[in-house]
């Protein structure tokens, strides 16, 4: 029963998430903060009702965990405070049974936390080809910076990945590597040379979709300047701006909620995607 009640306030709660971050490119604060106090009101309920406060105490630590991880990303400026905070969210539905994680030898905190920054990956890659694969700026961009200032990171990326190419074969060749592994191996250098050009792509998607100049007059609540941590501007905030005059670089980031549904659907329907 409790497994059933908290997988629905998941369901919920990250699907309200991804709706309103999709929509408008952001979702409410108090949307986070519900949801972790939902989720420790029942399991506050389910542990007087068992007398076993374990699963209770297992949560706190994980979801502070998580939190802990989420704000660090966050004063990094690599994302918002309202993304931090839904990877909290995740920690504290842990432990729990409906989570597949019978087939990872990873704890399973860890293997959550693999199976997230795995999704979110993929995630970003398919979100940002989405956004700039048939705008010709942005691939115009990118083969210029192809041809130009990552010229030496791609030859040195292909230079490597033909190299492994070759050890991989030749060990192959001497001892014989189980199939399994051997395709594991392979796919290595496919991956570091698909990272090296993925990251030149979404420096150009970067630069030409999700940076923008614009008069301070034409700043509203949620935009975020560049420079500053992913938190978007309030009225005051925009009042001072405003007095001030000129111009102001903003950016937008990946709308990134659907991840921790995504990331929750996973997890329960499959389990550990690594190990």
């Amino acid at each position: 029963m409790l497994d059933i009640i908290l997988l629905i306030v998941g369901i919920a709660g990250f699907g309200l998430a991804s709706y309103f971050d999709l929509k408008y490119t952001e979702f409410p604060d108090l949307l986070p903060y519900g949801m972790i106090l939902a989720v420790l009101i029942i399991r506050v309920l389910f542990s007087f009702y068992s007398a076993d406060f374990n699963q209770l105490f297992g949560s706190i630590i994980t979801g502070l965990l998580f939190l802990a991880i989420g704000l660090g990303i966050y004063l990094s400026k690599q994302w918002g405070d309202g993304d931090a905070w839904l990877l909290g969210v995740l920690g504290f539905f842990l432990p729990n049974n409906f989570f597949n994680f019978q087939n990872s030898i990873l704890p399973n905190y860890l293997s959550l936390l693999l199976n997230f920054f795995l999704i979110a990956f993929f995630y970003i890659v398919i979100y940002s080809f989405a956004m700039g694969f048939n705008k010709k700026d942005v691939r115009k961009l990118f083969f210029k910076r192809i041809k130009g200032e990552a010229r030496l990171s791609v030859l040195l990326s292909l230079i490597f990945f033909a190299c492994y190419l070759v050890f991989l074969f030749y060990i192959n060749y001497s001892i014989g590597i189980p199939a399994r592994n051997f395709y594991i191996h392979l796919s290595f250098p496919f991956l570091i040379v698909f990272i090296v050009f993925f990251l030149q792509y979404a420096k150009s998607v970067e630069s030409k979709l999700f940076k923008k100049k614009i008069n301070v007059k034409e700043l509203k609540p949620g935009d975020v300047i560049i420079g500053s941590r992913w938190k978007g501007l309030t009225e005051e905030e925009i009042k001072k701006i405003k007095r001030r005059g000129g111009t102001v670089w903003i950016k937008e980031g990946v709308r990134f909620a659907p991840v921790y549904l995504i990331t929750l659907l996973v997890s329960v329907l499959v389990g550990g995607l690594l190990i």
